[in-house]
């Protein structure tokens, strides 16, 4: 139904503790079950405490995704290297194809342009993730040429993994400061 909006008004703002009945309402009516209050109230403490920025994007005042922006990575490479990790970036299946993800990804890389020369992501390799692959490739985001993870650790060649969303393969945008 708000898939055929005549005109769309997208607006970012960072995450604030009455949005998240909001958020996980939006979440549970779209059948998708797996984002309790806990994730998000664990995101707002982690966000006063500067560990993250979560930002939300409303479509005509729908609540329509979010993404968060790690300073510290969990991923050894990112970390390592001081490189800010792009997570969890949720866009509701009825708000896709509207640019959302991408604005939302914009709103990250214009907050990390400001403290680092790259941001990072991690992407899960099966079927599901196949469209985002291709988003961040086609946005300037390369493999970084380290491999597979599981669980944040190098992938071993002759062992067995689950295909789940903790096997990722990671990509890392140059971002050009001051330029």
């Amino acid at each position: 139904m708000e898939k055929y909006f005549k005109e769309k008004t997208i607006v970012i703002k960072k995450l604030e503790g009455g949005d998240v009945s909001v958020i996980v309402e939006s979440f549970k009516k779209s059948g998708w079950v797996q984002k309790p209050v806990s994730i998000f109230e664990k995101y707002l403490v982690e966000q006063n405490n500067k560990e993250r920025v979560v930002w939300l994007a409303y479509i005509n005042n729908f609540f329509a995704g979010y993404v968060t922006l790690k300073w510290e990575s969990r991923y050894d490479y990112f970390k390592n290297n001081k490189i800010p990790e792009i997570m969890d970036l949720n866009v509701l299946a009825k708000y896709r194809k509207f640019g959302i993800g991408n604005k939302l990804l914009s709103k990250c890389e214009d907050e990390v342009e400001l403290k680092s020369k790259q941001v990072g992501i991690g992407v899960s390799l099966y079927d599901d993730y196949g469209a985002a692959q291709k988003i961040y490739f086609k946005l300037g985001y390369m493999p970084d040429g380290k491999g597979a993870t599981y669980c944040y650790k190098p992938v071993v060649p002759g062992d067995k993994y689950c295909v789940d969303d903790d096997l990722v393969i990671w990509f890392v945008k140059k971002i050009s400061i001051g330029e």
